[in-house]
């Protein structure tokens, strides 16, 4: 298959998996061919992060074939009210 939209087809997996308007998702690249991705929603409040992982993983694995989703080095949750958010956000931010 082609990685030529990868990132999109990420994108589009994860949101088909947090809809709201008030989930945020990002695929950005990552080390060389690799891509790094999070996700931002309400919905992991108060879950631990091993929870969020699964269900960001398993959103993936429902649409992505394993081989493409072999470039996934990173994936980060957040719940929108954490600390971590705020500061991942400025971060990603300053590096666009």
């Amino acid at each position: 298959m082609s990685t030529v939209d990868l990132p999109a087809r990420l994108h589009a997996a994860l949101r088909e998996a947090f809809p709201s308007p008030l989930d945020e998702i990002r695929v950005e690249p990552g080390y060389g061919a690799n891509l790094h991705a999070w996700v931002a929603s309400p919905t992991f409040r108060g879950a631990p992060d091993y929870i969020r992982q699964d269900r960001v993983w398993d959103a993936l694995r429902a649409t992505v074939p394993l081989e493409d989703l072999a470039r996934v080095s990173m994936i980060l949750t957040f719940d929108p009210e954490e600390p971590e958010y705020a500061w991942a956000l400025g971060e990603l931010d300053r590096a666009s």
